[in-house]
Formats: C-alpha cells, structure tokens, sequence
C-alpha cells in the first residue's frame, strides 16, 4: 500500500490500536529523577547526622555541613529542575556532580575511616548510572567517579596502604559493572517481544525516542510505517494458532533482510507491526515497503507517514495507522 506524500502531516485521531498505550510509558521518565532524589536527600542527612552528631572539630563541622546543603540542593533539583534538561541529560549533570563532590569530600577528610566510607558510598552512584544511563554515558561516569575519587585520596593519603585505594576503586568498578551487565539482559527481555524477536511497543517507544531527537534537531527525515497482515484471523482459524505464530515470526526474519540496522521493527500488538526508519522520507518508506512485499509472500497492508520528531511516536503511528485502515476500506 502507498500512502500520500503528505500523509504524515495530517493528525487523525488515533485508532484504537493506537490509543492502547502501555503503562509503562511516562513511568520510567521520572523514575531515575524520583530515586536520584532519594539517595541524595538520603546522602545530605547522613552527612549532615555525622557532621553534626560525631565530629568535634568545628571545621570539620562546617566542611560537613557545606556538604549536606549541596547535596540537598542537587536532590531538590534532581526533583524539580533537572528532568526538564532533555535527553536525559539533568541525570549525567548531576552523576558528574557527585563525583566532583566526592573527590572534594575524600581530599577534606581526615581520618581514614571517613576516606573509606566516601569510596564505599560512591558504589551506590556507579549502581544508579549502571542501571539507569546508556552503556557508554554509564562507564565515562564510572571513570569519573573511580579518577575523583583517587585523586583525592592521593592528595590527602590517610588510607595505611595505597592498596587500601585500590580494593575500594575495585569494588565501585566491579559491582557496577555487575548491574549494568545485568540491567542491560533485562532490558534486552524487557524491550524484545518474545515470539518474533522484534521489539515490543515499549522498545519501539525507547529506541526510537533517540532518532526523533535527531530528526528535531537536524531536520534530518524520518518515517514511520504501519503493517497489519490481511486475514490474519481466518489463517488461523485455517491452520491453528501455532502456524499464525510461525508465520509472524517467518515473516519478521523476512523483513529483517531488506532492513538496515538502523531501522527498527517492532511487533505493535498482535498481527501488527511498525517501522521507524531514520533518515527516511515517505518516498524512501513506500519503496522499502514494496521491497517488504517482495520478500515474503504473506498478505498485508501498509502505512507511511512522516515524523519530524516533534511529537511523541504513537501519535506519528497514528497518522500511519489511519492511512492503513484508508487502505483497507478501499480493499474490500
């Protein structure tokens, strides 16, 4: 099917596959700012308890005291300021603070066992960027919060042995690689529907948030196709669900041959699935879907709209998925 040039520019109200949005969708934005906040404020008053509670000394007092209010002040704007900051960027901010603080903070104590407890605390910060930053931002913070950290032990060595520094920067390194292994093979089972091995709605909402940042940045084109297999449900009532299976997940490897590896597919709900294709136009997109025709012999109808990345992709999919519901009244 091939859709009008235009068809992306227009905004029909979503089709009821469309309006189906998962609870997951606007969850996960703020939950890294929400547990950000927490283990900041958490920080700030325990510095604050030590500060106030165990030390004698009144410069020490002060240093501590300076230090919970910055910390509380970067909880409070990891709450209110810093998920406005777009890309998620408000997260990488205030990680690269923290490091900063800490080497401040393992350079101004005074005893070992405070040294010691700001890099056993810093563990928490790698965990948090393992599991909630990409893989490259997670380790360039990890490298921050090891380097911070190291420099102001060297510079104020109260740690018995310059091994003492190295089984702390171990531990940080190792148990945050740990949970970014781990997080990343959950993610990986989270965002992958299970039968085909395309993405699922969520792992289409994820790994397409990147290309329409792009594409409303650099008005670089982007397009977005729907796909709904014709008779899907008498195939199966013909030959049992099984063999409707097998030929979803036939017709997925199929496609995989003419996609590049920038493209993403995904398995939008039951016999539908949706493309987004970067650097893309709605001519590009109609090609590459006859291509798709040609590549399996499956029955099945088409969408394409264009993106330019200012709204969000169920609303680009919907300006598809009326197009592809306009192609199959005039089938019929």
């Amino acid at each position: 099917m091939r859709g009008p040039q235009d068809g992306g520019l227009a905004r029909p109200a979503p089709s009821r596959q469309v309006r189906a949005r998962t609870s997951l969708e606007s969850v996960p934005r703020r939950l890294p700012y929400a547990v950000l906040t927490l283990v900041l404020g958490t920080a700030a008053a325990f510095v604050l308890l030590v500060g106030v509670v165990l030390e004698d000394e009144a410069d020490l007092r002060s240093n501590n005291t300076v230090l919970a209010v910055v910390l509380a002040g970067l909880a409070l704007a990891s709450w209110v300021a810093l998920p406005r900051i777009p890309d998620e960027l408000g997260l990488d901010i205030a990680i690269a603070t923290v490091s900063l603080l800490a080497g401040w903070a393992a350079y101004a104590v005074p005893r070992m066992e405070a040294q010691f407890l700001v890099g056993i605390c810093l563990t928490l910060f790698g965990v948090f960027a393992a599991y909630f930053r990409p893989r490259p931002r997670f380790l360039a913070h990890l490298v921050l919060l090891v380097s911070a950290y190291a420099a102001g032990v060297a510079l104020n060595p109260q740690l018995e042995s310059p091994w003492d520094l190295v089984l702390v920067c171990m531990v940080i390194v190792a148990v945050s690689l740990m949970v970014s292994g781990m997080a990343e093979r959950l993610r990986r089972l989270a965002l992958r529907d299970s039968l085909t091995g395309a993405l699922n709605r969520r792992g289409l909402e994820v790994t397409s948030s990147a290309l329409a940042a792009t594409a409303r940045r650099t008005g670089a084109p982007l397009a977005v196709v729907m796909i709904d297999l014709d008779g899907f449900k008498s195939y199966n009532d013909a030959n049992g669900h099984l063999a409707g299976d097998q030929l979803m997940a036939d017709l997925v490897e199929a496609w995989r041959s003419a996609l590049r590896g920038s493209d993403l597919l995904g398995r939008y709900g039951g016999d539908e699935f949706a493309l987004v294709l970067p650097g893309t136009d709605v001519g590009d997109a109609e090609e590459l879907v006859a291509r798709l025709h040609d590549a399996h012999p499956a029955a099945w109808t088409a969408g394409v709209a264009a993106w330019d990345g200012g709204c969000d992709l169920y609303t680009a999919l919907s300006a598809a998925d009326a197009l592809l519901y306009d192609a199959k009244r005039r089938h019929r």
